[in-house]
């Protein structure tokens, strides 16, 4: 699994990855629940949405704003097994393991915590 600042290099060719940003919504949330609840957030979305592959679902089961880990999920090929397999190697019909699953909720809240993705938006400071 590539580490964030490498995956960081990769996403930052693609415009669609690219494109997402925190906005003062994403960071207020952030800020009220606290990284750890957000850690906890996206470890429950890997398990429940991507843990094996659904081919009705796959690409559409993670949607695109509601939560800051989503957009995290988009802007780091975390948000379906294709972009799992595409952009992390991991074969989209094996199940996750426990360390897919811990990898790659680091990889989501590293994204979140980035202060590159605040400033996209205008917004300054850190998480």
């Amino acid at each position: 699994m590539l580490s964030y600042e490498k995956l960081k290099k990769k996403t930052a060719k693609s415009s669609f990855r690219s494109g997402f940003k925190m906005d003062a919504e994403d960071v207020a949330y952030v800020e009220k629940k606290g990284i750890l609840a957000i850690r906890e957030h996206a470890k429950r979305f890997l398990r429940e949405r991507l843990f094996s592959f659904n081919r009705a679902r796959d690409g559409r089961q993670t949607p695109y704003r509601g939560h800051p880990v989503f957009k995290a999920q988009h802007a780091t090929g975390i948000c379906c097994r294709k972009c799992l397999q595409k952009w992390h190697g991991i074969d989209k019909l094996a199940n996750l393991t426990e360390d897919d699953i811990e990898g790659l909720s680091g990889i989501l809240v590293s994204w979140v915590s980035d202060t590159d993705n605040l400033e996209k938006s205008g917004l300054n400071g850190s998480l």
